[in-house]
């Protein structure tokens, strides 16, 4: 049994995998625990194999089934200059492709 604490639209706020442990638990009987969460018995992953989106658990309180909702990852601040980086580079190999061609183009007009 796991338990589970959801904001006002759903979103799972709070994970407790072991909520009697008499170690780890939290210290609550059953009906205690369905006062302030659910009591569910297991929790679903996401999908993961999208590196440029993010999951949110969502579990829906009526139907008392989860859900994930995939939204697009930020880049950080780090990641953005590497992409921006890498986006120049591409640039800067083309115009190195093209003044290459065209240097080709006049060493063998002038019989070079």
């Amino acid at each position: 049994m796991k338990f589970i604490q959801t904001d006002e639209n759903g979103a799972v706020q709070f994970e407790h995998s072991m909520p009697f442990d008499s170690v780890y638990g939290m210290g609550k009987t059953d009906a205690e625990l369905k006062e302030i969460g659910y009591l569910v018995t297991d929790i679903p992953t996401a999908d993961t194999t999208d590196a440029n989106t993010t999951a949110q658990l969502f579990f829906d309180k009526v139907t008392k089934q989860f859900y994930y909702k995939y939204t697009p990852r930020t880049l950080s601040a780090a990641e953005q200059e590497i992409a921006d980086l890498k986006a120049e580079n591409a640039i800067l190999k083309l115009r190195d492709s093209a003044i290459q061609e065209d240097l080709n183009f006049i060493f063998e007009t002038l019989g070079a």
